[in-house]
């Protein structure tokens, strides 16, 4: 039986639409009222940065914090201001980022709040936890959610197992009773065998993959297939 469900963020409880660091530079540059150079030099000084200090994100396992980011902008580029970095990084992200409702999520959700069963959301992301809550209560998910993991707070990347056993309040559950499900084949999916969790891969973009592991297109067959699991 399973008492937790563990499940990735984006693309699978909510949809990332669009990121637009353009719009979020511009709208960082309105906040600080920047006079020292035109928008056009902060936008290329800022996408130069960015592609230095990220380019070697995805090759490993260590997470690169947004606000990090913007703390080495600010210092380079000698602008002074009032915000805190915390704060900064939510005026970007709310400029930058449109995301909205996976399909059929809030039925899984609410299936799963019905039975007392916990949800705790690990995602890989440069954004902080604040951002991510930010977006589930925009749209309307955040009463469904226990608690947000990201690892712009814990440092480490998915697939590395260091990053599950950081979340203590998960440590008391034996492996056994929970469930992660996620969207990547290849990152959610050794995130999940890193650990020895049961993993379900949630393929709604329906790609020829053969993994070890059940595979569903969408929360309604999840919930058919599964169901007796969480009963």
């Amino acid at each position: 039986m399973k008492k937790i469900v563990c499940m990735d963020l984006g693309n699978t409880i909510i949809h990332n639409d669009a990121i637009c660091f353009e719009a979020g530079y511009e709208k960082l540059y309105s906040t600080l009222e920047i006079t020292s150079m035109d928008i056009a030099r902060w936008k290329e000084n800022m996408n130069q940065l960015y592609l230095q200090m990220y380019a070697t994100r995805e090759e490993g396992e260590i997470e690169v914090p947004f606000q990090q980011f913007l703390k080495k902008a600010i210092e380079e580029m000698n602008v002074q201001t009032r915000y805190s970095l915390d704060d900064l990084e939510f005026i970007v992200y709310q400029a930058a980022t449109i995301d909205s409702v996976e399909n059929d999520i809030l039925s899984f959700l609410e299936f799963l709040k019905a039975r007392c069963i916990p949800v705790y959301v690990i995602s890989n992301s440069t954004f902080s936890k604040r951002c991510l809550c930010d977006t589930l209560k925009k749209l309307g998910l955040d009463d469904y959610i226990t608690e947000v993991y990201s690892s712009a707070d814990i440092g480490i990347r998915k697939p590395n197992a260091c990053f599950f056993h950081q979340i203590i309040a998960l440590q008391s559950f034996s492996k056994g009773e929970i469930l992660y499900i996620g969207n990547d084949a290849w990152v959610d999916y050794h995130f999940a065998m890193n650990i020895g969790l049961e993993f379900v891969w949630y393929n709604h973009e329906k790609k020829k993959k053969e993994l070890g592991c059940q595979t569903i297109q969408n929360y309604q067959e999840l919930m058919k297939i599964w169901g007796e699991k969480f009963d």
